[in-house]
């Protein structure tokens, strides 16, 4: 009798908290421009501790032939799905769900993908010196559709006259005009796009434009900068590394300051080039890592630094480093499972919270630390004083940051500082982690990438975890020191991915199809900075969309390629040759968020020579040019 009223409790209070979900309301679906993909949108009362399961059919809501499947959970009212076919229509609907319960199904919505009928008209012109008049050969002219509108993005060069023809959609273009040897520009002499006048093409238009005049690039004026780098005394030359952080202008890496740099000889001394006007925060950082880093004069931040300006060539830039202390103290724990019975063999992170040492990024660089295999002990010596926080992983465990009351989190925000002073140990600290949830036996496919700062720099320590369409975590992975990770063993479905570390902000990306058709997925991980302040850097959403150069460039065998999004968009992201064929799709008909991303581009397999790289999105296109030399 106990155990049956035992089950009537259960059943009602089940019961009762499935009631207490409310079902999503107001469910609509809005087809991009070319109808390509789509974008679901709902309502909901509840806010707190809610997720969203989005169910999809590849029919009618009244055919019965087909059942709705889940395909996506998000934490968000909305979600992106670009796996759509001409012609056929599809129904959706979507549930909240907290913990194991989830709610009643919102109303369902039909989508159908249309294909568009599109009609043309003619663009015309020529492209002149602006100081001769003489005609431009070869010159480039790009013309780029509007926000909002149906024109394709599309390239044509100018003849020997200087004349050029280009057959589009009717649509809105702002026209971008480059050649070699000459200062690109927007149509009407526009140096950016929002000041570019916009030339609208009717039905079978055939529109001339005003002749349009680059001016010639003048080569900058270079300089010379030398100095040396010792010890405190003065006398035992250093080997060091010597970057130049450019604060006064703008060049890639975008985000933050650019910069160059060279290494000093046996003697310690160094030379490097510098443009005329370039106002210069020069770093050196030790081969010798007993030996502290610094900016020049001494100074210990970016901000801090006495500032070089060029105006001719500059001498005697010498930097004397000082020893770095020894500090008697350290961090001791053990890595247990959730019984805390057995001793984890994995791994422990510490990161500096309050960072004081010198680093032109500011970036927290993780140190880490294995546990014994047998007993799952760690421990760390010789820190430097200061607020640190802490992460460990174990094989089959999900991650967790340290909390002092053994509870467990995957939120960096969440977790408690450990303090460290000049002398002693701090002890006791100590993990209990929960076993992850293995996906099913199957096709074995991997999910992997990069995680890279928005100064172009790889991210080692990064906490990534894949998550089923059921919120279940199936896989944990850390960042190695080049940035890499990878997520292997997983089934066919849809997957949402996370990436987290100290001191940026939080990367989800849903809606991931794996399946044994398309093999493996690779996605790299673009990090912003989480209100932290940096040389340079800065987490605001960008005004306008914009691809820049590759940097390196020329560059062997990797670059880097960067863009900028002014509000979240399915972007594609591929490689061409000079002919035309694609030789590398990096990203495809992937939804990104609005912001700063970069994308590793590895070029190993390909020979020397001039390649385009081109991004799309549904509103603009823009192709630029690299070149890899071996």
């Amino acid at each position: 009798m106990r155990l049956i009223k035992s089950l009537l409790l259960t059943l009602v209070f089940g019961t009762f908290v499935f009631a207490q979900i409310l079902p999503p309301e107001n469910l609509t679906a809005t087809g991009t421009n070319d109808n390509s993909r789509v974008k679901l949108t709902w309502e909901h009362a509840q806010t707190t501790g809610v997720k969203y399961f989005v169910y999809k059919k590849d029919a009618p809501a009244d055919d019965t032939s087909k059942q709705f499947r889940r395909i996506a959970f998000v934490n968000l009212k909305e979600f992106v799905d670009f796996h759509l076919i001409a012609g056929v229509t599809y129904s959706y609907y979507v549930t909240a769900g907290v913990w194991n319960n989830q709610s009643l199904p919102s109303n369902i919505v039909e989508f159908t993908r249309t294909v568009p009928v599109y009609t043309y008209g003619k663009v015309n012109g020529y492209v002149l010196d602006e100081t001769t008049s003489l005609p431009i050969y070869d010159a480039i002219v790009k013309l780029l559709p509007t926000p909002n509108s149906v024109g394709s993005f599309i390239v044509v060069k100018t003849d020997s006259n200087g004349f050029f023809s280009a057959r589009v959609k009717i649509s809105d273009y702002k026209l971008f005009i480059c050649a070699r040897t000459y200062i690109g520009e927007y149509y009407d002499n526009a140096v950016s796009p929002e000041f570019a006048t916009i030339v609208t093409v009717a039905e079978n238009d055939s529109l001339t434009l005003n002749p349009i005049s680059l001016s010639a690039v003048v080569p900058p004026v270079i300089y010379t900068l030398s100095g040396s780098v010792t010890d405190a005394e003065g006398l035992n030359p250093k080997i060091a590394r010597i970057t130049a952080f450019v604060k006064n202008r703008i060049h890639i890496p975008f985000f933050g300051f650019g910069h160059y740099g060279t290494r000093t000889d046996s003697l310690g001394n160094y030379s490097l080039n510098v443009r005329l006007g370039d106002t210069i925060a020069l770093f050196a950082q030790p081969l010798d890592y007993t030996f502290k880093s610094e900016f020049w004069d001494g100074k210990a931040t970016i901000d801090e630094a006495d500032l070089i300006v060029v105006s001719d060539n500059v001498t005697g830039i010498n930097f004397t480093l000082n020893p770095k202390p020894v500090y008697n103290n350290g961090v001791a724990g053990t890595v247990y499972d959730s019984a805390a019975v057995l001793g984890l063999k994995g791994y422990v992170y510490l990161v500096k919270k309050d960072l004081t040492t010198p680093n032109p990024h500011n970036l927290r660089r993780k140190i880490w630390a294995a546990t014994d295999s047998l007993t799952g002990n760690f421990s760390f010596s010789n820190l430097e004083p200061g607020l640190y926080i802490a992460l460990a992983t174990a094989r089959g465990y999900k991650a967790s940051y340290f909390k002092y009351d053994g509870s467990l989190t995957m939120d960096w925000r969440l977790a408690d500082s450990i303090v460290v002073t000049e002398e002693g140990i701090v002890g006791n600290i100590n993990f209990y982690l929960n076993a992850r949830i293995a996906p099913n036996s199957g096709t074995g496919l991997a999910l992997f990438g990069n995680s890279f700062e928005a100064s172009g720099a790889v991210v080692e320590g990064v906490l990534t975890f894949v998550s089923d369409a059921d919120g279940h975590i199936v896989s944990a992975s850390i960042s190695d020191p080049v940035g890499s990770y990878a997520h292997e063993g997983l089934t066919d479905g849809y997957y949402m991915l996370t990436a987290n570390t100290i001191n940026f902000g939080e990367v989800s990306i849903s809606g991931i199809d794996i399946n044994g058709e398309t093999g493996d997925v690779e996605i790299d991980i673009a990090l912003t900075p989480d209100g932290t302040t940096s040389a340079g850097g800065n987490n605001e959403i960008p005004d306008a969309f914009e691809l820049f150069q590759n940097y390196p460039n020329p560059f062997n065998p990797s670059t880097m390629i960067q863009f900028a999004l002014p509000e979240p968009s399915i972007v594609t992201l591929k490689v061409y040759n000079v002919i035309g064929q694609e030789v590398k799709t990096l990203i495809n008909n992937e939804f990104h968020n609005a912001g700063n991303h970069q994308v590793n581009f590895d070029a190993s397999q390909l020979a020397n020579g001039i390649y385009l790289y081109r991004i799309e999105t549904a509103g603009f296109t823009i192709t630029k040019k690299m070149t890899l030399l071996k």
